[in-house]
């Protein structure tokens, strides 16, 4: 089967906008979520990553661009981004002109319910990935999701990985 993922960086890294930045090239565990869909018979023929251009530094850039993925630096306008909105109609035009089967959507944005609707009429299985706590409970209801906690590095979700003797560390997974 195979399988396109769109990416909404902006999403990913507001789930950590109480602590520090997520990087989205170092602190998630790609490769290991792509062998997931592999394992599951999806060949990813397709991998785009969308971010205001604020938010990705140039090594990041370098460092997803080695991951296989396609860049799409977005903007905001009026203090509102506008990384949705490219996002759907890219992914529109990879659904009308390409063959694609699974849709994967890395992102709990509601928003992408039009999109993910249009693609499960045409046939295509959909996947959402995401923070569950970030995710719309719609989403969850009407489509498969995947959490993507696993996928995020254990010293990022702990700190630096050094714990000081006694000092307790609250890990949700």
């Amino acid at each position: 089967m195979n399988g396109a993922m769109f990416v909404d960086g902006d999403n990913i890294c507001m789930h950590f906008k109480n602590s520090k930045k997520i990087h989205p090239d170092e602190d998630i565990e790609w490769e290991d979520l792509f062998f997931t869909f592999e394992t599951q018979g999806v060949e990813l023929t397709m991998k785009k990553l969308y971010m205001t251009t604020y938010g990705l530094h140039p090594k990041g850039a370098n460092n997803l661009l080695h991951l296989g993925f396609d860049l799409r630096p977005t903007e905001e306008y009026g203090g509102k981004s506008l990384t949705d909105g490219y996002l759907m109609v890219d992914a529109m035009d990879a659904l009308d002109h390409n063959p694609i089967d699974v849709l994967i959507i890395v992102s709990g944005d509601k928003d992408y319910l039009p999109l993910a609707r249009k693609a499960r009429a045409r046939g295509i299985r959909v996947i959402f990935v995401a923070f569950e706590d970030d995710t719309a409970e719609i989403i969850k209801r009407e489509f498969e999701f995947m959490d993507i906690t696993p996928y995020v590095k254990f010293e990022y979700l702990v700190g630096n990985g050094e714990l000081n003797v006694g000092e307790v560390v609250e890990v949700s997974l």
